[in-house]
């Protein structure tokens, strides 16, 4: 609501007044924490992309060159996946370095729409319920994919220290040169930490 009125030296002035119709959203203290060690690269599991890969999303197995399509089954995580207080047991991957969380019981289980995939922690999204809203992102930005490129997604490990890793190889920045960007995302059993 906005309200005007003469100021007492009859200047212009107006008063803006703010109601938030819902309390801003809690999420549980999330840290960050740098550590060094060995890059161990993934071989198994399930493969998908090409090396012409851009801006594709992999989000059914059975079209492991992925599509335009932001929404379906998704892949399995492999175990119970607690993150921002919701379960989830599947996942979807955007080739720009992010994945979405997911969960069977849904039709879709996967939603990764996002008013950017270049940004997709920061862009808007509609996806309903509002947790398939969970994103995770390595890298977040245009990313292409190149010779040699692949991406990969693989459970490793027993129960219950499973690690779900979802790794991306030899991509590039659009448009770059030269570079070879090597990174994975690591999803925890039990400890639920992600890496």
């Amino acid at each position: 609501m906005i309200d005007t009125w003469p100021s007492p030296n009859n200047i212009p002035s107006f008063t803006l007044n703010v109601t938030l119709s819902a309390p801003p959203p809690t999420f549980p203290a999330y840290g960050f924490m740098a550590s060094s060690g060995t890059y161990t690269e993934i071989t198994g599991g399930i493969a998908v992309g090409t090396e012409t890969a851009d801006d594709q999303y992999y989000v059914d197995p059975a079209v492991p060159a992925g599509s335009s399509t932001n929404n379906g089954p998704g892949f399995d995580i492999g175990f119970p996946f607690v993150f921002n207080t919701e379960t989830f047991d599947r996942l979807g991957i955007n080739n720009n370095g992010w994945i979405a969380l997911g969960n069977s019981a849904l039709t879709p289980s996967v939603n990764l729409q996002t008013a950017s995939a270049y940004n997709p922690l920061s862009a808007a999204s509609t996806a309903i319920p509002a947790y398939l809203r969970s994103r995770i992102a390595a890298f977040g930005r245009d990313l292409q994919a190149q010779t040699g490129s692949s991406i990969r997604v693989e459970t490793i490990g027993t129960a219950p220290n499973r690690i779900c890793v979802v790794q991306f190889k030899n991509y590039r920045r659009y448009g770059g040169a030269g570079e070879s960007l090597n990174f994975q995302i690591r999803l925890h059993e039990t400890t639920n930490m992600v890496q």
